[in-house]
């Protein structure tokens, strides 16, 4: 049976593997010269292939649901069995999963040295054009980009990997979704997830560059969102791991329902300890001495500090003790709920993933083929899932490209193509 498999990323690569070890003839296009591009992005280049901690949230979409009943089949451990099998050790860090070398490359390697140790033919610098179903299986257009030569190629049975929108300086994009649209299948209305907020404030710009533990809550109409880390101040407006967590829902909000951010300096301390603080840090010993910035200055970063005596109109040279009760409620607000309006996200280009895809209710979780098109198979970032930062979407791609690859192997085994 001869699969074709469009995509050379992680569930593509995955996919490949596990169909010609169960004996399919497997072709792999990849439109970049090289596999796993996109891998080798993640993680800061560590790859965080999976995580050990998996909690009902860190996967999202129309149809959430959709993730646990494919993990159900292929799980955290049977990833981790699978990399163990082609060599690939591993180490584990607060649940966070990494190559023991710690560099994507290893990962990439693996997979490449499987794929030709089970003869695999791999065409790189290849980009899919259009995709049809004939009544004995698929004709693929592609064209190998440096020779400019088109090519067209037959297979029994297709699986389509080739990712989403985030990312396109590495080379994703929209072929995919129109293979899929051409053959029937609804897409979910696409945006980034997993990418910076961009705010309207102005007076946060002298604070680019500062880091700080926060919680962060996105309002959207009645409903909010909260997650606590390390957040990062931009020219921009706002990022780090709580923000990006958060940013499918920003993405994805109605525009009458504009989004705001609040940000809470001290998670840490209720109200009342927060107040406390303040005044004990404004009432010290030297409070006649020091300007109300001095006596503040533990407190937070200088540059954010400044920034936020401004907006409650503490002048820099005031004392200490001449803070007044409205400026210490001013400042009480700004310090533990600063609101932001958030103006959008940026694009596609900084997303890690992205939000929407392919209608999940037209796909098997338990093999990925289509419900709408036999011998159709659709994996990884295509698909309407999206994790949560941490290996997650690493995951759904290792889990969504096994169970095609594995799926693929019984057809061939029950002889049906």
């Amino acid at each position: 049976m001869q699969v074709l498999v469009i995509g050379g990323g992680a569930s593509g690569m995955t996919a490949a593997i596990a169909a010609a070890a169960g004996g399919c003839r497997v072709t792999l296009l990849e439109q970049n010269p090289k596999l796993g591009k996109k891998l080798y992005a993640t993680g800061n280049g560590k790859c965080n292939l999976t995580n050990l901690r998996m909690q009902p949230g860190d996967y999202r979409g129309t149809h959430p649901e959709f993730a646990w009943e494919a993990l159900a089949r292929v799980s955290v451990s049977d990833t981790l069995r699978s990399f163990a099998e082609m060599g690939l050790p591993t180490k584990e860090r607060n649940g966070y999963v990494y190559p023991r070398s710690e560099q994507a490359q290893s990962v990439v390697s693996v997979l490449t040295y499987e794929l030709r140790r089970l003869g695999v033919r791999v065409l790189l610098s290849c980009r899919a054009l259009a995709a049809e179903r004939e009544a004995d299986g698929f004709f693929v257009t592609a064209e190998l980009t440096e020779e400019k030569r088109k090519l067209r190629l037959f297979a029994d049975r297709l699986v389509v990997a080739s990712g989403g929108l985030a990312g396109q300086n590495l080379g994703t994009g929209e072929v995919g979704y129109a293979v899929c649209r051409a053959m029937g299948h609804r897409i979910v209305p696409t945006a980034p997830a997993l990418v910076q907020l961009r705010t309207a404030e102005r007076f946060l710009k002298p604070a680019a560059g500062v880091r700080l533990e926060a919680a962060v809550t996105l309002h959207i109409g009645k409903r909010s969102y909260c997650e606590t880390g390390e957040i990062l101040f931009a020219d921009y407006g706002v990022s780090g791991i709580p923000v990006l967590q958060l940013s499918r829902y920003a993405s994805l909000a109605e525009s009458e329902e504009p989004p705001e951010l609040s940000l809470n300096f001290f998670p840490e301390k209720s109200p009342e300890e927060q107040r406390a603080m303040l005044n004990a840090q404004l009432g010290g010993v030297y409070a006649s001495e020091r300007t109300a910035e001095e006596a503040l200055c533990g407190l937070l970063p200088d540059k954010l500090l400044r920034v936020l005596l401004a907006q409650a109109e503490v002048a820099r040279e005031r004392k200490a003790y001449e803070v007044s009760e409205a400026q210490r409620e001013a400042l009480l607000a700004l310090f533990g709920g600063l609101r932001l309006s958030v103006v959008g996200t940026n694009d596609f280009s900084k997303a890690q993933v992205t939000a929407g895809g392919v209608d999940v209710s037209e796909v098997r979780p338990e093999t990925m083929e289509s419900r709408l098109v036999p011998g159709l198979y659709l994996t990884g970032e295509l698909l309407d899932i999206d994790g949560t930062c941490g290996g997650y979407n690493l995951q759904w791609a290792w889990t969504s490209g096994m169970l095609a690859g594995k799926a693929l192997a019984h057809v061939r085994e029950r002889g049906e193509a």
